[in-house]
């Protein structure tokens, strides 16, 4: 068989497998060769999505390897980050404490030791003023109840051994004492608030007040008769305050009387009784726990040996 034959054979048979091919009609109805367009576009667009997800996972940066140590045993150091030059100092100016106090908490001072620091109120180390006006030194009394009387810092206390003085917002003070016969010193002590004290004192004299003593000398028949007039404390009655705040209300009454003798004082709203000392003087305080607000009533001072009496005016002044 010759050459041209064979290619005729060939020819046939290639036309014969075509024929017999899903391509010749892979779809109903559609002429042969009419589907390869859309098989080709088909293909095409898959091909499309696989090169877009490799180039998405060759954009993704790749997980570093873990650090291992080399063979001859030198450390790798950890990653640190690098800081930026801006971001770094060379200030070495070491910082203070500063400590903060709680409200409440004290301060404590910070100026040379003894005196405050600025803006702190300074320790009140003064001792207050104490000034006797009343009575003067080497004054002569014939009673022994004699009201001594001064000034003194405002606030300030001011005591005669344990007995405690009035003292005014002023600072004006006064009180009431017994003197004993011959020299009295009297000793005071103004303590203000902060403890602070200064003492003052005083030296006065009680003198007795005696009545004459009369002697009468008669001689009939040379017969002497004596007749001695016996010592005598003329009653005297004095009241201290007058008007009372404190509940309940009192007032102080003092004077002289004949000595070991009672006085009474009574009143609507209260009284009491004292018998006067070996020298003639006496005290009393008297409450007057019923006593309406804002009232004046008398208040009677009477000497039992005598009958001799004399009122005051007393309110309870709330």
């Amino acid at each position: 068989m010759n050459l041209d034959e064979r290619a005729r054979q060939a020819t046939a048979g290639l036309r014969a497998t075509v024929a017999a091919s899903p391509l010749s009609s892979p779809i109903p109805g559609m002429a042969r060769w009419e589907w390869v367009p859309r098989a080709l576009a088909a293909v095409g667009t898959a091909a499309a999505i696989v090169v877009v997800a490799i180039l998405t996972i060759q954009v993704a940066p790749p997980t570093p390897a873990p650090i291992t140590q080399p063979p001859d045993g030198t450390v790798i150091p950890e990653f640190v980050p690098p800081v930026e030059d801006s971001l770094l100092t060379t200030d070495t100016t070491e910082l203070s404490t500063v400590t903060s106090l709680s409200e409440g908490d004290p301060i404590a001072p910070s100026g040379p030791e003894g005196t405050a620091g600025p803006g702190e109120v300074p320790a009140d180390t003064e001792a207050p003023s104490l000034v006797i006006l009343s009575p003067v030194n080497g004054q002569v009394f014939e009673t022994d109840v004699v009201r001594f009387s001064g000034t003194t810092e405002p606030g300030a206390a001011v005591r005669a051994g344990r007995y405690e003085a009035d003292v005014a917002p002023d600072g004006t003070w006064s009180i009431v004492l017994i003197l004993s016969p011959g020299s009295n010193r009297a000793v005071f002590t103004a303590t203000d608030e902060a403890g602070n004290e200064t003492t003052a004192q005083v030296v006065v004299d009680y003198k007795r007040s005696v009545a004459d003593t009369t002697t009468t000398t008669t001689k009939p028949k040379e017969d002497t008769t004596t007749t001695t007039k016996a010592d005598f404390v003329e009653f005297s009655a004095n009241q201290v305050y007058g008007t009372c705040p404190s509940s309940p209300p009192f007032d102080v009454f003092w004077g002289t009387a004949q000595p070991g003798s009672k006085v009474i004082v009574t009143s609507d709203y209260g009284g009491g009784s004292v018998f006067a000392n070996a020298e003639g003087g006496w005290e009393l305080r008297v409450e007057f726990p019923e006593a309406p607000a804002d009232v004046f009533f008398l208040v009677t001072a009477k000497s039992v040996a005598t009958g001799r009496a004399k009122s005051f005016e007393f309110a309870y002044k709330p």
